[in-house]
C-alpha cells in the first residue's frame, strides 16, 4: 500500500534529517539531496526546506551544505520558480557572516544581488543578522568583501541609527579605508550628508566628504556656502560621475567651475556629455581643449581610453563646424596629434589644409621633424607628412588657386637646405596625384597635367604615390584587384597619351605593367 501525502512528507523529512546528519564531509549524501531538490515535486521541495531547518539548527558553519548552496546555484536553470525560492531560502540559511566575507567562493551576496533574487527586505535581514553577530565592524567588513560595495553599505545604512552611522563614519578617516569610507558617504542622502558636513565632531574636511557623495543642485547650493579654501578643494576634485541629474543651469555651473578650478578632465567629460546630446556649444570645446594639458601618466586606463575619445571627437565636430578656424583648429590638431594618426575618428584635416596654403608652415613642420629628439613624436610628424594628401592651393571650399600652387612649388625650390627642400617637393610631388578632374571631364586638372609633364623631378614622386595609394592586398586570394587596377592604370595612360602627355602616360603604363607582371607570375 501506498504512502498518503502526509505520510510522505513525514518519510521525507526523517530521510533529510538523516542526511543532514552525514552530510559534513560526504559528497555522496550531498549529491542525493541535490538529486531530491531537483526530482519532487515543487510542494515537497518545500517540505525538504523545512526538513533541513529543523533538523540541521546547528550547521550553518557545515561545508558540505555550503556546497548544496554553490551546486544547486549553478544549475538554477533546471529549478522552477518555486525551487529557485527554495534554493534561496536554503543559501539564507547556512550562509553565517564570517563565511559570506571570508570566503571568495561562496555564493557570494553580490551574486544574489545581480540576479535580482534578493528583495530590499531580504538584504536588510542579511545585514541585519551581520550587525547582531558581528557587529558593526564585521558589518562594514563584509560589505567591504563583496563586489557591489555599495549597495552593502547603503543598507547597512538603511539598519542603523543616523547619529550611530555617522560615528562609524569617523572611523574611517585613514588613506587605508578610503573606500570604505567613500562608500559610507555616497550612502549618506543629500540632507544628511550636509548634516554630518555640520556635525562638527569630524575631522575630515568638507571637500574630502563632499567629494566622494554624489553631485546634485543641492549638494552645490551648499558648496557656494563653505569658505573659499575648501570651494576650491572641492571644484578641483570632484568627479563627473553622477552629473546626469542635475539642472541645466547646474550643470552649466558646474562646467564652469571645473574649469575655473582647472579641473580639466571632469570639465571635458561635462561637455562632451552635452554634445551626445546634440547641445554643442563651440566656444566651450575651444576652451576646454585649449586649457587642457593631454597626459597619458596622469590617467588610469579606462580614463586614458576616454579621453582619447572624446578629444578626437571634439575636433571632429570643430572641423566639420559651419565656417571652422583653420588656424585655431589646425593649433588644436598640432597639439593633440598623437591622438589623431593612428586613429580613424578623425585626422589633422585643418593641419592639413594650412599646409596646403602656406608652405612656409609645411616648411616649420618638418624643421620639427629634423630636430624632434623624442622618437614617438618624430614619428608622429613623420606619418603626419606622409599622409599629405591636399593639393597645395587648394582652398577651404575645394577648389584650386592654381597661382598658389605655383608660389608653393616656388617657394619650395627656394629652399637652401637641400634635405628640406626635397622633403617638400617630394610632398608636393605625392599631393598632386590626388588633384581632380578638369573643367572639361579629362583625368587630371589640364593646369597640374600641363605642370607635371614639364617637371620630371616632381613626377617621380607622383609615381611613388600612384603605386602607393594602391594598398597592400594578398595577390594570391584577391587576384580579382589585380586585374582591376591593370585596367584601371591601361586606360589612365591611354587617355593622358591621346592628350599628348606622354610622361604621365607613362607612369600609368609603368604601374600597369608592374602589377601586369606579378599577375603573369601569380598565373605560372
Amino acid at each position: 500500500m501506498g504512502l498518503n501525502n502526509d505520510e510522505y512528507k513525514n518519510e521525507i523529512k526523517t530521510y533529510v534529517s538523516i542526511l543532514c546528519d552525514n552530510l559534513k564531509d560526504n559528497d555522496k549524501q550531498v549529491k542525493i539531496l541535490l538529486r531530491m531538490m531537483r526530482s519532487l515535486s515543487d510542494d515537497n521541495v518545500k517540505t525538504i526546506v523545512a526538513a533541513v531547518k529543523e533538523h540541521c539548527p546547528g550547521c550553518k558553519d557545515n561545508e558540505g551544505l555550503y556546497e548544496i548552496v554553490l551546486q544547486m546555484g549553478s544549475n538554477k536553470a533546471d529549478f522552477s520558480n518555486d525551487r529557485i525560492q527554495a534554493l534561496d531560502e536554503l543559501r539564507y540559511y547556512f550562509q553565517p557572516a564570517k563565511e559570506i566575507y571570508g570566503k571568495k567562493e561562496v555564493f557570494s551576496y553580490s551574486d544574489f544581488q545581480r540576479e535580482k533574487k534578493v528583495s530590499i527586505k531580504e538584504e536588510d535581514e542579511c545585514i541585519l543578522s551581520i550587525l547582531e553577530t558581528e557587529g558593526i565592524k564585521g558589518a562594514l567588513t563584509f560589505a567591504a568583501s563583496v563586489k557591489n560595495v555599495n549597495s552593502a553599505v547603503r543598507a547597512i545604512h538603511r539598519n542603523l541609527a543616523t547619529d550611530i552611522y555617522f560615528k562609524v563614519l569617523d572611523d574611517f578617516p585613514n588613506e587605508e579605508d578610503h573606500l570604505l569610507g567613500d562608500c559610507l558617504i555616497n550612502a549618506l542622502i543629500d540632507d544628511e550628508v550636509i548634516a554630518y558636513c555640520n556635525t562638527g565632531s569630524t575631522t575630515r574636511r568638507s571637500t574630502d566628504i563632499l567629494v566622494t557623495h554624489a553631485i546634485s543642485d543641492v549638494i552645490i547650493d551648499y558648496i557656494d556656502t563653505l569658505v573659499s579654501s575648501e570651494q576650491e578643494g572641492y571644484w578641483a576634485n570632484v568627479s563627473y560621475v553622477g552629473c546626469a541629474n542635475l539642472s541645466a543651469e547646474k550643470y552649466e555651473y558646474m562646467i564652469k567651475k571645473t574649469i575655473e578650478y582647472y579641473n580639466y578632465v571632469t570639465a571635458l567629460h561635462l561637455i562632451f556629455w552635452k554634445l551626445e546630446k546634440g547641445e554643442v556649444d563651440l566656444t566651450q570645446i575651444y576652451s576646454i581643449l585649449e586649457l587642457y594639458v593631454y597626459n597619458e601618466e596622469d590617467l588610469g586606463k579606462n580614463d586614458k581610453q576616454a579621453i582619447r575619445y572624446i578629444i578626437q571627437r571634439m575636433l571632429q565636430i570643430l572641423q566639420t563646424s559651419n565656417e571652422p578656424d583653420i588656424e585655431r583648429i589646425a593649433g588644436l590638431e598640432e597639439k593633440y596629434i598623437a591622438l589623431l594618426l593612428p586613429h580613424e575618428i578623425t585626422t589633422p584635416k585643418c593641419i592639413y589644409q594650412k599646409m596646403a596654403n602656406n608652405p612656409r608652415y609645411a616648411l616649420e613642420l618638418i624643421k620639427k621633424l629634423k630636430e624632434q629628439t623624442s622618437e614617438g613624436l618624430s614619428n608622429y610628424l613623420y606619418s603626419l607628412l606622409q599622409h599629405f594628401k591636399v593639393i597645395p592651393g587648394t582652398q577651404p571650399d575645394g577648389t584650386l588657386d592654381f597661382d598658389c600652387t605655383m608660389e608653393w612649388f616656388k617657394y619650395a625650390l627656394d629652399i637652401e637646405n637641400v634635405e628640406i627642400r626635397i622633403e617638400m617637393l617630394d610632398m608636393f610631388g605625392k599631393a598632386l596625384f590626388y588633384v581632380g578632374a578638369d573643367e572639361d571631364g579629362f583625368m587630371i586638372d589640364r593646369r597640374i597635367a600641363d605642370f607635371l609633364e614639364d617637371n620630371i623631378n616632381v613626377l617621380r614622386s607622383f609615381e611613388l604615390e600612384a603605386y602607393n595609394s594602391i594598398g597592400l592586398f594578398d595577390i594570391t586570394t584577391e587576384s580579382h584587384k589585380l586585374e582591376d587596377i591593370i585596367a584601371e592604370y591601361d586606360n589612365k595612360a591611354e587617355e593622358c597619351e591621346a592628350e599628348g602627355y606622354i610622361n604621365i602616360a607613362n607612369i600609368f603604363r609603368n604601374v600597369s605593367g608592374s602589377y601586369r607582371l606579378e599577375h603573369e607570375e601569380l598565373e605560372l
